[in-house]
């Protein structure tokens, strides 16, 4: 794992492959198609990279902006990538400094499952800060709490 390539030219195949090596996930389920579709629409409305190597996409995430300002961040990874914590929370960090300048954002949020207590853990190193609990959020109506970056806070 020491030639991994940033890219934000984002295939079918590029998707396909992290979410069938993800960690289990009650969002990601088994809707590949659906999760194909999804992220490219969300290319369109931001940035998104990926990070590979060879024939492995090791984690794809970005940043998506509702509206002038404000972003919202999302990541899907493959299960290997968190053997290496220091490379995740670098390529975390280029998607997030990369879309804070390219999208020209002042703040940027991300909703976490609350069963997923190493995602808060990662998001609060990335420097992201708790905001509030979302009661029922989930499409299993799962609460999900709000992490917030704020530009001038880095």
């Amino acid at each position: 794992m020491n030639n991994i390539q940033m890219t934000q030219k984002i295939t079918d195949e590029i998707i396909l492959n992290v979410i069938n090596h993800a960690k289990e996930d009650s969002v990601l389920i088994d809707a590949n198609l659906h999760m194909v579709k999804t992220i490219h629409e969300y290319a369109k409305m931001g940035i998104v990279v990926a990070a590979i190597e060879g024939d492995i996409t090791f984690g794809i995430g970005g940043v998506g902006k509702i509206h002038k300002g404000l972003g919202i961040a999302w990541l899907i990874l493959n299960k290997e990538f968190l053997k290496y914590p220091k490379k995740l929370l670098k390529f975390s960090r280029y998607v997030i400094q990369a879309s804070i300048l390219g999208l020209d954002l002042h703040r940027i949020q991300m909703d976490i499952d609350i069963t997923y207590e190493e995602n808060a853990r990662f998001a609060k190193r990335l420097g992201f800060k708790f905001e509030g609990r979302m009661v029922q959020y989930g499409p299993n109506k799962q609460d999900y709490d709000r992490y917030v970056l704020l530009r001038n806070e880095m």
